[in-house]
């Protein structure tokens, strides 16, 4: 099922990519249904505008305003830097953390969330890596976490995406060899050996140039989408416009080998909000920024009558 959100909307996915894994134990039927969840290039704003004074029809999701906004602190999205990339493995845990500036970045995280709600309990569990599987094409390790793969098989529901870290290597960027369709070959083919139900794949966004901090800014949304001739090249080696190349590469992957997955594409959509943004490409938190219709909308597909029903 691929969902196209109506005019307006705007997607929570952050730049990085990464996966959130959602685990819950049957309800109760007076009980709030809490199958659901789990999150793929993770934004930290996903969890944190879902309160626990946030109510939706289907399912609350309890998440503090404490969440520790470092744990998605960004590396980078650019480097041309001609480089041999990296064939290994790389092992996150919950201690696991790097000093990046003033702030201590984490690539891995476990909470409860849904907590006044939901009569089970309903962990949540955010792992980063920023490509998944295949070559260590960042620079940084923390970021690039493999066990994730030992993890999924743990969770009722993998929400996973990657993308905006396509100008992390330059063969990367330039899909040298094919390497964008060999490895969501891979990836997928080993999902669907693993856990062919219960996914949800969330592709990445691009940036936008006129950004502002001010939120909402109505004066500033757009009336459509921007077209692929509009998209950005002139920043960070045309990165932004090979963003939303890759996603069609994944999406078509995603619906060969596992046709059950729900895609949450909101590339689009996000595209023509500039307004409550960090920089070009992270949104803010708060309550007015776009990334609170995103969970609303998960919330949605998710129920028992939607995506619920088929996984």
């Amino acid at each position: 099922m691929e969902m196209v959100p109506p005019i307006g909307w705007t997607r929570i996915v952050k730049s990085l990519l990464s996966l959130m894994l959602i685990n819950s134990v049957p309800s109760s039927s007076s009980a709030p249904a809490c199958s659901l969840l789990a999150i793929l290039q993770c934004s930290k704003s996903f969890f944190v505008l879902a309160t626990e004074t946030e109510q939706t029809s289907s399912l609350e999701l309890s998440v503090q305003f404490d969440f520790p906004f470092s744990i998605y602190e960004d590396f980078t999205l650019y480097n041309p830097r001609p480089r041999k990339a990296g064939d290994y493995n790389v092992s996150c845990n919950l201690a696991t953390s790097f000093q990046h500036k003033s702030r201590t970045i984490r690539s891995m995280y476990s909470s409860q969330i849904c907590q006044k709600s939901c009569a089970p309990k309903v962990d949540l569990t955010f792992i980063r890596h920023d490509h998944l599987n295949g070559l260590k094409y960042g620079d940084i390790d923390i970021g690039q976490c493999d066990n994730w793969k030992n993890e999924v098989s743990k969770y009722a529901h993998l929400m996973i995406g990657t993308g905006t870290h396509v100008g992390d290597h330059p063969d990367l960027l330039k899909n040298k060899d094919n390497v964008w369709e060999s490895r969501a070959k891979d990836l997928f083919q080993f999902l669907s050996g693993t856990r062919p139900k219960g996914i949800i794949w969330t592709p990445a966004y691009y940036g936008v140039v006129g950004n502002t901090a001010k939120c909402p800014d109505p004066h500033l949304w757009k009336d459509r989408p921007q077209s692929a001739s509009e998209i950005n090249t002139d920043l960070f080696g045309g990165s932004w416009a090979r963003i939303s190349e890759i996603n069609k590469v994944y999406k078509n992957a995603v619906k060969q080998f596992l046709p059950e997955a729900l895609i949450l594409d909101h590339e689009d959509a996000l595209s023509m909000r500039v307004d409550c943004r960090r920089d070009p490409i992270h949104f803010a938190s708060g309550p007015a920024s776009p990334l609170h219709w995103q969970i609303r909308h998960l919330q949605y597909l998710m129920t028992a009558t939607h995506y619920g029903s088929s996984q």
